[in-house]
């Protein structure tokens, strides 16, 4: 599963430190974010290997609540107009 994304401004992006994600989202920029990628930084930064359940699982929660921040931002912007 991979996301393209057409913006550059949207490539480059990092989620907050302060959002509940996985840190994978916060030191890798989107235009980079692969589930394989994903899937290898899980295996190799934790000391339990995770089911494969559970890092999809934590794969889509992360994107949803980055993708709720973005909206939010977004819609912020677009009431100011």
């Amino acid at each position: 599963m991979t996301a393209t994304l057409r913006s550059n401004v949207h490539s480059r992006f990092l989620a907050p430190a302060s959002l509940s994600v996985n840190d994978y989202f916060k030191k890798t920029n989107a235009q980079d974010w692969k589930l394989k990628h994903y899937l290898n930084y899980r295996l190799e930064n934790e000391n339990i290997i995770p089911t494969w359940t559970a890092v999809y699982n934590d794969w889509v929660d992360s994107l949803n609540t980055i993708i709720k921040l973005i909206h939010k931002k977004l819609s912020k912007n677009e009431n100011r107009s």
